[in-house]
């Protein structure tokens, strides 16, 4: 058994990726901390790390989440463009830099 962290389980993807860790200890994060086990904001480092931190021992990160501004392409404000790049492309990247280095650290420590 392995121990994941599953970032947006309560949606669609996070539903469906939940019913297949089922053989896993899954720990839960999101926005809201009221439906999950830690609170998290992937467009964070600050909130990652301390996610991981809190977390302690894990040994894969599933991640479901990213916010989407849903408009016409040539009348998106750049508020709603920075929205959706730093969910869907920049929280994506450092959520994968800080595993990775998070878990690397620990192999090379045992």
């Amino acid at each position: 058994m392995k121990t994941i962290i599953l970032i947006g389980a309560n949606g669609k993807m996070g539903q469906a990726a939940l019913s297949g860790l089922g053989k896993h200890k899954v720990i839960t994060a999101g926005r809201s901390a009221a439906d999950y086990d830690f609170q998290v904001d992937i467009t964070s480092e600050e909130s990652l790390r301390k996610l991981y931190k809190d977390v302690g021992h894990f040994d894969a990160v599933v991640n479901t989440v990213g916010v989407c501004e849903y408009a016409n392409f040539t009348e998106m404000t750049e508020e709603q463009w920075m929205t959706t790049i730093m969910s869907k492309m920049m929280g994506k990247l450092i959520l994968y830099v800080l595993v990775k280095n998070t878990l690397l650290i620990k192999v090379r420590s045992r």
